[in-house]
């Protein structure tokens, strides 16, 4: 841990030579020690300058022209790749969007939308894997299936659902935020999965975080906790891994006030938003399930209930602990804009 604090700090003070002003708040990549044991715990959040965007660029595919979302707003534009992208301006038959890196292009073909239910945020892709199983399962790749297969429900179910990333590419902190706050949903559920070790714990060792001061993103946490481990508890028998406070919790930043996960705090206190660690991908029992195509589907089924009975309901949820003290520490992740390379268009 010494030695990786002190390579960022390197780090942080060439970006400052050059410059540039980092912002440490992080979210999706941190190591620190709960119950005394390393837990895998957030990504660090890093402000673009705006030197660092790329030009601007235009991408025109073979796809059907986009027009109006059917509300008539244009808020999101999806390309025929994958790529997640915000829209800036109409321009004749072409959108003016910024990219994933921060950048802007001119797109004609793509999947635009406007008016938004649920934003749900894939963590981590790209050249940032996340946490990762002793078999090689990536928690990129199982974040963005399960956030596929909830998306599918929930618009099944007739709400709009917006992904941060359809594809494996990184996307920097301040971009996912900023595409939730371009889409302006009821609710942004950032999924991910959690790494590092943990004691054997009584049920399955959900966390879901909630923003620190909002009393709606706190519900909606204690009914994705209910879900999830409701879910996983009756569906199956392994033993698992979790925190002695694993539940709907919080983790404030250092004023005690703000959010230390990056996407909760740049979204409050617009949208109500969570951070999910569903499991342990270095538990083996749990890893094993998580390749499971039945596993990932129940786990994207409970998020979608979830999401019903916030929207439908007065269910309070459930839950609900007083986080052990995590610290500041902000680890060895990403979350930033540097290295980051434009997914493609078309």
């Amino acid at each position: 841990m010494r030695a990786k604090l002190i390579i960022l700090i390197a780090a942080t003070l060439a970006v400052l030579a050059a410059g540039f002003a980092v912002d440490h708040n992080r979210d999706d990549h941190v190591e620190t020690a709960v119950d005394g044991v390393v837990a895998d715990r957030g990504q660090i959040d890093a402000a673009a300058p705006t030197s660092m965007a790329p030009a601007s660029t235009t991408a025109a595919a073979a796809a059907a022209t986009i027009g109006p979302s059917p509300d008539g707003k244009s808020s999101i534009l999806v390309t025929p790749t994958g790529a997640v992208t915000i829209v800036l301006a109409k321009e004749g038959s072409r959108y003016r969007v910024r990219t994933p890196c921060g950048g802007e292009a001119h797109l004609s073909s793509g999947k635009v939308y406007g008016a938004t239910t649920v934003v749900i945020d894939p963590g981590h892709g790209g050249f940032d894997p996340g946490a990762s199983s002793a078999e090689g399962l990536t928690e990129a790749a199982l974040n963005l299936d399960v956030a596929k297969q909830a998306k599918a429900i929930l618009d099944a179910m007739g709400y709009t659902t917006v992904l941060t990333r359809e594809s494996d590419y990184y996307v920097p902190i301040q971009i996912r935020a900023e595409i939730a706050l371009a889409a302006a949903p009821k609710l942004v559920i950032s999924i991910h999965h959690n790494g590092g070790e943990a004691a054997t714990h009584q049920g399955p060792g959900t966390e879901v975080y909630h923003q620190v001061q909002s009393s709606t993103a706190k519900r909606f946490a204690g009914l994705l906790w209910e879900e999830i481990t409701n879910m996983f508890a009756k569906t199956y028998q392994v033993t698992w891994w979790g925190a002695s406070d694993a539940g709907a919790i919080y983790r404030p930043d250092k004023d005690g006030k703000t959010d230390f996960f990056g996407v909760l705090r740049r979204t409050y206190p617009t949208i109500p938003s969570v951070l999910m660690e569903a499991g342990y991908m270095t538990n083996p029992q749990e890893a094993t399930l998580m390749a499971r195509p039945d596993y990932r589907q129940n786990e994207a089924q409970a998020v979608a209930n979830a999401v019903r009975r916030y929207l439908t309901t007065a269910d309070a949820g459930s839950g609900f602990k007083v986080p052990n003290n995590r610290g500041f520490d902000i680890g060895s992740g990403g979350g930033g804009f540097e290295g980051c390379t434009e997914p493609k268009f078309s």
